[in-house]
């Protein structure tokens, strides 16, 4: 199973947060420990607040990650080839 956004910018973060552990990073990112193992399992995701939240505090691109993560939730093929064309264009 491929991981989800979520699971990849909580990866970002304790990497640029110097965060050993889900465990660790629970309580600086202000979230359960659950909400992170349900994460993990691609059973929840952060809410779009959060990934502003944790751009701003790792030094990531939020821009990038938002944009990422509304491309995760898109309903249909058509809505996520737009937000890979804008993701293609932000790249170059």
């Amino acid at each position: 199973m491929k991981m989800s956004v979520s699971a990849e910018l909580l990866d970002a973060v304790k990497t640029a947060s110097s965060l050993t552990s889900d465990y660790a990073a629970a309580p600086v990112i202000g979230v359960s420990q659950q909400m992170l193992s349900q994460v993990r399992q691609n059973r929840s995701h952060f809410s779009p607040e959060k990934v502003l939240f944790l751009c701003e505090l790792s030094d990531l691109d939020a821009v990038d990650w938002l944009l990422r993560w509304h491309r995760e939730r898109a309903k249909c093929d058509k809505e996520k080839a737009v937000f890979d064309q804008v993701l293609t264009r932000l790249a170059s």
